[in-house]
């Protein structure tokens, strides 16, 4: 090939990857509904889209929660729990980042308790480990962690979002001291 040829053709190639990978108008515009699971963008924290996401996945685990019970170290319960993790991690990444971790303390404690059963089923090679079949193997409790986790997340959602809601008034008391001289 001759040598101008092939430069033209790196050159084009070039523009080419590079047109493919500016970002267009669309791309540009920035949403409030989280990202579908498995994608790597941090999604902008909006409670009414993530409990429908978390709804989802409750469901998801309630269909699949017989199969972990049977054997943690499958590979259809480590799937699970591998999109329950991925759910999870872009959940408090959003909180994070949008800077409502503060106001949301029982979801942010709630998230780190279901991260770290995920780490420790993880960490034990729960995964195709046929030891994590056993009874009394550590797996099946990262597993429950995980399961009780995300079924009970709901509601410390609405208990956080109830603490936001324009409505919500703290618990205060009042004490009135009078001071003076009885007549």
């Amino acid at each position: 090939m001759h040598p101008r040829t092939t430069v033209a053709l790196a050159t084009a190639a070039l523009l080419l990857t590079a047109t493919a990978c500016s970002p267009s108008d669309s791309d540009s515009k920035a949403t409030d509904t989280p990202a579908p699971a498995g994608t790597t963008s941090a999604p902008v924290y909006d409670p009414a889209a993530w409990k429908t996401r978390i709804a989802t996945l409750v469901t998801q685990l309630g269909q699949e929660q017989n199969g972990c019970d049977i054997s943690p170290s499958a590979e259809p319960c480590a799937t699970l729990l591998r999109s329950v993790d991925e759910t999870i991690l872009d959940m408090t990444s959003a909180l994070a980042d949008s800077g409502k971790a503060a106001r949301y303390p029982a979801t942010s404690d709630h998230l780190g308790m279901i991260i770290d059963g995920y780490n420790t089923y993880i960490s034990r090679y729960c995964p195709g480990n046929p030891a994590a079949d056993d009874q009394d193997s550590e797996c099946r409790v990262a597993v429950a962690t995980v399961v009780m986790g995300m079924a009970t997340l709901p509601s410390d959602m609405a208990q956080d979002a109830g603490r936001n809601s324009p409505w919500h008034r703290p618990a205060t008391s009042t004490v009135t001291v009078r001071t003076g001289v009885a007549r």
